[in-house]
This record gives C-alpha cells, structure tokens and sequence, in this order.
C-alpha cells in the first residue's frame, strides 16, 4: 500500500471518529432526557394506583371489562421498537421476545394483532404476513399525547371484540446505561399488582435516579375511606383507559432511553475502534516512509559508490 493510500485512510478514519464521538454526545444527552420525562410521569402513576387501590378499598361492588379474565384465544400485541439503527442488537431483541411470546402463547397468526410503534417493528412483522391495525412512526424524539391517546382507544376498541383475550405490550426495559433488555409485560386483563411493579421499573437499577423511593400498593396495611361521586364504578371507568395510557407511555419512554443508552455505546465502541485502527494505520504509515527513505537513502549511498 502506498504512502498516500494509507494517508488518505488515516483522514477518513479520523473523520469517522469525529462522526461517532458528536453521535455518543447527543445520545449521551436524549437519554438523560428520556430518563427525567420517564420520571416526571411517576407521580401522576402512583396517584393513579392509589385512587385504584381507594376504589378497590370501597364495599361498592365494581367490575370493569378490562379487568376480567377474558375467554377469547387472540392477542393484541403493542410493540415498541425504534425508526433509526446503528443502536446495536437493541431492535432485534424486542422482535425476538415478541415472536417468543407468541409461541409461548400459542397464538397462530390469524390470532395475533399487531399495533407497532416504530418503524423497525412494523416492517419486520408486516413482512411476515401478520395483521398491522395501527402502526406510529417515532420520527421524532417525543411521542406526542395526541398519538398516544390513539394507541390507548386502538387498545380498547380491538378489546370489544370477544376473541382477543390478551393485550401485551413489548419494549426494552432501561436497567442502567450499560444495560437493557426487553420486556414483555400484559396490558389486559389489568392486574394492579403488575401496574406497581411497571411504575417501579421506571426507577434505573443503578445511576442517578436509582435512589428514589418505590411505591408500597398496600400503603402499610392503611387505607382511607372515600366518598365517590357519582359512584365508584364511573371512577373506575375513567381509571383504566388513564391506567392503559400511563403503561404506554412508560413502556415508551424506556424505550426510547434503552435507545439513546444503546445507541451511545455502540458509537463509544465505534468511536474507540477507529481510534486503534487510526493508531494501526498511522504506525504502518510510519514504517512504509521509514522504508521509503532508508531505500533512498541506499539508493544515494550506491550511486555514490558507483561514481567512485
């Protein structure tokens, strides 16, 4: 290889360091911002799971269609992926935990509706012939209300029919910088037990915010009575679509930190790989010009020599 070829491949890798080091930064930065949107949701949750708990707490006899166990053999599956690569085994893990879930399940294909969030998802699924009722692009950073609120009243309106008897949402749960994994939690029929441990999985195992306190459900043993107006069932009817949204919106957001986290170390590991071969390259660069001038330089010593 020549001098000015492996020149020329020392100013490309270097280039490509810049690239994947300004990449790391961002991410570094929309996942601290995931993080902190993840947590300012919390409190509306564990308000939400303290009103349920009141509700459940009072003689009045309450039953919500979402909240009994369903006869139907079917599954809506809500599965949360990214629209961008380059985040390492991040989007294929969540499809592999989806397509676990459904022979777990024992869903044949004809059973299983999908509503994908993200492009990766809906690509993958619509490819192999499986039933899209909706699908949301995450062209930007933030999911909005808006679409959110469209997922939730896709959510209930498929749960009218019979047959579905499941509703599972699918993501990358956010455990620390380092590490994430996917996560298949079920939606419907709602249990107020898997809802507390999904608002304390928004707490990180590890990092800044992995010292806040959890949500104790049972309240040590002490609940207060309340008087609900007009009654406690159209409490709890206005409860569980805000219940179904809260889950949405968590499973997003970790999502989306799960992203930016995975995103950040791939370009960390990309950004230090072209740091060695920069350091390869610039090490063979050196040797090729050492050659180059020990060669003219016994060039000039014969033709010396040869003149003599």
């Amino acid at each position: 290889m020549s001098l000015k070829s492996i020149k020329s491949k020392i100013i490309s890798v270097k280039k490509t360091h810049q690239v994947t080091k300004a990449m790391e930064a961002v991410s570094a930065v929309k996942m601290r911002k995931a993080q902190v949107a993840a947590l300012g949701g919390r409190p509306y949750a564990l308000h939400a799971l303290s009103i349920l708990r009141r509700v459940f707490a009072s003689n009045a006899p309450i039953v919500h269609p979402l909240m009994r166990p369903r006869s139907g053999n079917g599954a809506v599956i809500v599965v949360v992926t990214s629209d961008k690569g380059l985040a390492g085994a991040l989007n294929s893990s969540v499809l592999k935990a989806t397509t676990r879930n459904i022979e777990a399940q024992g869903l044949a294909r004809e059973d299983v509706r999908f509503i994908t969030i993200g492009k990766k998802g809906y690509e993958f699924f619509s490819k192999r012939g499986y039933t899209i009722e909706h699908n949301v692009p995450l062209r930007e950073d933030e999911l909005s209300a808006n679409a959110l609120h469209e997922v939730v009243e896709h959510i209930i309106r498929l749960t009218d029919d019979q047959t579905i008897g499941k509703v599972f949402v699918v993501y990358t749960h956010f455990r620390s910088t380092m590490v994430q994994e996917a996560v298949v939690r079920q939606m419907v029929p709602i249990d107020p037990r898997a809802l507390e441990e999904t608002v304390n999985a928004i707490l990180p195992e590890r990092g800044k915010f992995s010292g806040l306190a959890a949500f104790d459900a049972d309240g040590n043993g002490t609940v207060s009575e309340y008087l609900f107006e007009p009654s406690a069932q159209s409490v709890l009817e206005e409860l569980v679509p805000f219940l179904l949204s809260v889950e949405l919106t968590h499973a997003v957001l970790e999502a989306q930190a799960s992203e930016h986290s995975a995103r950040r170390v791939a370009m960390k590991n990309a950004s230090d790989k072209a740091d060695e071969v920069a350091e390869d390259l610039t090490r063979e660069f050196n040797k090729a010009r050492q050659a180059a001038i020990t060669r003219e330089v016994s060039e000039i010593v014969g033709g010396v020599e040869a003149m003599k």
